[in-house]
Order: structure tokens, then sequence, then C-alpha cells
């Protein structure tokens, strides 16, 4: 390995301590709301898309508005971490929670969607 490689390496590790030494700081309720909230927020997601579905042409579009929908979900999360653990750490989950949560999503809407237009078509 060259010397790149050691820094990257090193830099890597000092990153991903730092997380952990965040996430190792909050307590067991703090927890079992972000367990709680993601899983809602997911619920609300899914949810609000499959009623979208019809109404946007593009299921990017759907995904779009479902998860601005539900950006209410996320307020109490936020203002609770907030004031506890350094901002970087809650706008970090935040986007890894939408991002996990739209890759879920557009497959299920690609399939729902070309159901629905399947059935459409036989019909």
């Amino acid at each position: 390995m060259n010397s790149y490689t050691y820094i990257l390496f090193f830099i890597i590790t000092i990153n991903i301590t730092a997380h952990a030494q965040e996430f190792t700081d909050l307590t067991q309720e703090d927890r079992q709301l972000i367990s709680k909230t993601s899983r809602d927020y997911n619920i609300c997601v899914q949810q609000n898309a499959q009623s979208q579905l019809d109404k946007f042409a593009d299921i990017r579009k759907v995904a779009a508005h479902a998860v601005n929908f539900c950006e209410e979900q996320l307020r109490e999360l936020k203002e609770k971490l907030g004031s506890k653990a350094d901002s970087n750490f809650y706008s970090g989950f935040e986007r890894q929670l939408k991002n996990r949560t739209i890759k879920k999503l557009l497959p299920l809407l690609m399939f729902e969607k070309s159901s629905r237009q399947n059935s459409e078509n036989g019909s």
C-alpha cells in the first residue's frame, strides 16, 4: 500500500470512530425513539406513495412527494437529538434514513405501477 492509502484509511477510521462515539452517547430512550421514528417514517412514506401512485407518471416524483409529505414524522427526533448530538450526526442519520427508504420504495412502486397498468390493459 502506498502512503495515500494509509492516510485515507486513517481518515476513514477517525470518522467512523467519531460517529460511533456520538451514537454511544445516546440513551436507551433515544435509541427507542430513533427506531420508532424510523419505522413510522417508512410506513408513512410507503402509504403515501401508494395513494399517490396514479397522480404521477414518474415513480421518482411519487417517491419525492411521499418523502416531502412525511417530513413531519422526523421533527420530534430532530428536536430531541439536535440538542444532544452533533448536528452532523442527525443530518447524516436523516440522509441515510431517507436514502434507505427511497431505495426500498422505488422497486415496490415499479412493481405496483406495472401491475396496475397490466390490470388496466387486461380489462
